[in-house]
C-alpha cells in the first residue's frame, strides 16, 4: 500500500468518527454516554474492512474527540482513545483466532460481523467502565448497559448502512 491510500483511508476513519459522534453526542440524552453511537460502526468498519492501516486515522479521532468535547486530563484521553480505538480490533481478531472468521471476509455474513460489533461492545463497555471507574464515581450497571447497548445499536445499524451504501455505489 502506497503512503497516498494509507493517508487516504485514515482520513475518511477520523472525518467519519469524528463527525458521527458529534452528530450522536447532540442527539444524546444520556450522561453515561448514549444509547444509539453511531461511531461504534466506524470502529468495526476500520478493523474489519481496512484491518490495521486504519488504526492510526481511529485513534486519532478518539483523541481529537476527547479533547474537543471533553474537559478530561491528557492521559486520560490517551487511554480511553487507545482502549476505545482497539476493541474493534481486538474483538475481530479474538474471532479469526479461534477460527470463527475468516480474516480475507471473502464468505463473513452480517451475522459474523454482528457478533464482533457485540463483542467489541462488550469489551468497550467493560474496559470504559474500568477506566472511568478509577476517576469518578459513577453506577457501573447503568454505565456499562448504556455503553453496550449504544455501541451494539450504533455499531449494527451504522454498519448495515455503510453495506448499504457500498452495494450501491458498486452497482453504478
Amino acid at each position: 500500500m502506497n503512503i497516498k491510500n494509507f493517508l487516504k483511508i485514515n482520513l475518511i476513519i477520523f472525518i467519519l468518527f469524528f463527525v458521527l459522534y458529534y452528530i450522536t453526542t447532540g442527539i444524546s440524552s444520556s450522561s453515561y454516554g448514549s444509547y444509539f453511537f453511531l461511531p461504534h460502526a466506524v470502529r468495526v468498519i476500520a478493523a474489519v474492512i481496512y484491518g490495521p492501516v486504519a488504526f492510526l486515522g481511529l485513534f486519532l479521532s478518539h483523541l481529537a474527540v476527547g479533547e474537543f468535547f471533553s474537559d478530561r486530563e491528557i492521559n486520560i484521553n490517551l487511554l480511553l482513545s487507545l482502549v476505545g480505538s482497539s476493541m474493534g480490533y481486538i474483538a475481530f481478531y479474538v474471532l479469526v483466532l479461534f477460527k470463527l472468521i475468516n480474516q480475507n471476509l471473502h464468505n463473513t455474513k452480517f451475522e459474523h460481523v454482528l457478533f464482533i460489533i457485540l463483542l467489541s461492545s462488550i469489551l468497550n463497555s467493560v474496559c470504559n467502565s474500568l477506566v472511568f471507574e478509577s476517576i469518578s464515581d459513577l453506577s457501573n450497571f447503568k454505565f456499562i448497559t448504556t455503553y453496550l447497548v449504544g455501541d451494539f445499536l450504533g455499531g449494527s445499524v451504522g454498519f448495515y448502512l455503510f453495506l448499504k451504501i457500498s452495494n450501491k455505489i458498486e452497482k453504478k
